[in-house]
């Protein structure tokens, strides 16, 4: 049995047994635990903070990446994701792929985005600490290497503290903003995966291909205006406000990435059903199809918890993205997704079921399965 099986299995079963449906009260000095009993590896730990700029809509972050060497062998390197610098230019591989053009939309050129690096950290015993230069394989910077200082032993663990910038594209492919509205969608540098024979796989962001991690815990804590709204990956458990600006802190348990949007105009609806919270972030001009979103997520629910298994984390958020960022919409992140409706949408016209049943079925196929979408993309969908 190789390992993406067995992590299938620890989810399939720990589900099952209602092991994942466990939610601990939160101690007051830190987040909750999720799951007493771990449903995959954890591989790697992510220790985040970032802050958004509204007006200037850039992002400044802050964070600890741990991660073991389960495999049988030394690793020399670590290799990162950078998936933002897809939008710097036009010579990327994603912007050469698509012409600059994603399921019907467009990007605009006079508002590109980027991730970069301002200094990486190989925290090594002892605290000793080596920085660490950045080598890119191309020109396209989606992808970054580094050496360590010393190689990682089987079983052992490499620890980097990563500071980063970046700007926010306007979305026209998946991440990016529109007006207030932004969705954080693989932003921050993100490791790759470590193969037994193979070395790290981790590919340039492609246009018709998606994405492959480990799957891990995640600390993340996300500041913004007072006045937005913020849903993400994960539980919040914390809110502090300091002035103009607010704190939330966000945990998340067995998942193999993290996202977030935020807007000063969602509508904020949550309701418990049968032990998960239900969150939709809606538009304000689209209030009355909340019933809808609601309505396919509870249909989802039980109908996978039939046929397959209880979906086991605690929340699952649904964001709709407002028009002019549609580009953001249909999109399936670990326990939140994106759909897409419209106000003159009639009842018999089931397109916001549609989508939010296929991006909830994401919660499985890759969510939980965690198959391979930058080699075999056509396997969850």
């Amino acid at each position: 049995m190789n390992v993406r099986k067995k992590r299938v299995g620890l989810f399939v079963w720990s589900a099952l047994l209602g092991t994942g449906a466990a939610l601990c009260a939160a101690a007051a000095e830190g987040p909750p635990v999720l799951f007493p009993q771990p449903l995959s590896a954890r591989i790697v730990r992510y220790d985040v903070r970032v802050a958004l700029d509204a007006e200037k809509k850039t992002l400044a972050g802050e964070e600890t990446v741990t991660w073991k060497n389960t495999t049988g062998g030394e690793v020399g390197d670590a290799w990162f994701h950078l998936y933002l610098n897809a939008f710097a230019n036009d010579r990327s591989v994603f912007m050469r792929e698509s012409a600059g053009a994603h399921r019907g939309f467009k990007a605009s050129e006079d508002k590109w985005g980027y991730c970069r690096v301002t200094s990486m950290v190989f925290l090594g015993p002892n605290g000793a600490e080596t920085v660490l230069p950045l080598e890119y394989p191309g020109e396209d910077r989606t992808v970054a290497r580094v050496t360590l200082p010393v190689p990682v032993a089987p079983g052992g663990e490499a620890a980097f503290r990563i500071a980063f910038e970046e700007k926010l594209p306007k979305v026209f492919a998946r991440a990016g903003f529109v007006g207030d509205f932004v969705m954080a969608g693989q932003w921050f540098p993100k490791l790759g995966i470590y193969e037994a024979g193979r070395g790290w796989n981790c590919h340039p962001y492609h246009l018709n291909s998606e994405f492959y991690a480990d799957f891990g815990v995640y600390d993340v804590a996300v500041t913004v205006p007072a006045h937005y709204v913020v849903g993400a990956t994960g539980v919040q458990w914390g809110e502090a406000q300091v002035g103009k600006t607010k704190t939330l802190r966000f945990h998340a348990e067995d998942v193999h990435d993290f996202a977030w949007a935020a807007s000063p105009d969602f509508v904020d609806v949550k309701e418990d059903f049968r032990g998960t919270t239900i969150r939709v972030l809606m538009q304000p001009g689209n209030r009355g199809d909340i019933p809808r979103y609601a309505g396919a997520v509870k249909a989802a629910l039980k109908g996978f918890e039939r046929y397959l298994w209880k979906y086991p984390y605690p929340v699952i958020t649904v964001v709709d993205p407002p028009r002019g960022g549609l580009g953001a919409g249909g999109m399936e992140y670990p326990t939140l997704i994106t759909s897409m409706t419209h106000p003159f949408i009639p009842d018999g016209f089931y397109l916001p079921e549609m989508v939010t049943l296929h991006e909830f079925g994401h919660q499985y196929w890759y969510g939980m399965s965690a198959n391979n979408e930058f080699e075999e993309a056509w396997l969850d969908e």
